[in-house]
């Protein structure tokens, strides 16, 4: 398929999901022609690989070997690295949803400058804001953005250009407290995040992976989560 067409992405698209209904949401995860199968076992994953390559056959669908990998714990996924216990933004690569959600805040700032009342926002993009639009429902913008070109072609052309010199989202703020030394109530939820290793008792091994949703460890320091508020470093009893 020519993916310079209008309307390619969001046909290969359909494609995908037509191909591995079964899958996505279940163990896959795709977006275009990125996927990604996902196991808690590493039998369920040959399975689930498996049957991967069964839908693959009955469309006929090929992949690149240099782009395949398997048996990996944490990897890359529409520029971000997704691992067992974690989903991080890759602090080595600019991808273009970041620079679309930039673009988008620039117009808004630029929006209220003008104190613009009414604001209707569209885009193809799922991960830059949370409802999507088709391209091939796209028609309407498509069609004024050539009027403009024809009706004000003869007009000198100007380009704005604004210049930001930092991402409109800033990194959380962290208060930093002092940490004491290992074992103390922190032990059993850092191994849990780090390795998955639980409690022999089932009754505490309950308990531990229940309060580990309300933490997150960054190396080997622990943090408690807040809503709408900073990252708390967790500290052992005096």
């Amino acid at each position: 398929m020519p993916f310079g067409l209008k309307n390619a992405g969001a046909t290969y698209q359909r494609l995908v999901d037509k191909a591995f209904a079964s899958q996505i949401g279940k163990n896959m995860d795709a977006y275009v022609d990125d996927l990604v199968i996902k196991s808690k076992t590493e039998y369920q994953m040959l399975d689930y690989i498996q049957e991967t390559f069964q839908n693959l056959r009955k469309v006929n669908m090929k992949l690149n070997p240099e782009k395949c990998s398997f048996g990996f714990e944490e990897g890359k996924f529409l520029g971000h690295i997704v691992g067992k216990q974690s989903i991080k933004a890759n602090p080595n690569k600019t991808t273009n949803n970041e620079a679309e959600y930039e673009a988008l805040i620039a117009g808004l700032r630029l929006a209220k400058e003008m104190k613009v009342q009414k604001l209707e926002v569209f885009t193809d993009s799922l991960l830059v804001v949370s409802s999507q639009i088709p391209r091939s429902q796209n028609k309407m913008a498509d069609a004024l953005s050539k009027l403009a070109s024809l009706t004000f072609a003869h007009l000198t052309k100007k380009v704005l250009v604004e210049v930001l010199k930092a991402p409109s989202i800033d990194e959380l703020e962290v208060q930093d407290v002092v940490t004491d030394e290992d074992p103390n109530w922190m032990t059993p939820i850092k191994k849990f995040l780090k390795n998955g290793e639980l409690p022999n008792d089932q009754i505490e091994a309950e308990r531990v992976k229940i309060k580990a949703r309300q933490y997150v460890l960054q190396g080997e320091t622990l943090y408690k989560k807040g809503y709408l508020a900073p990252l708390l470093r967790c500290v052992g009893p005096k």
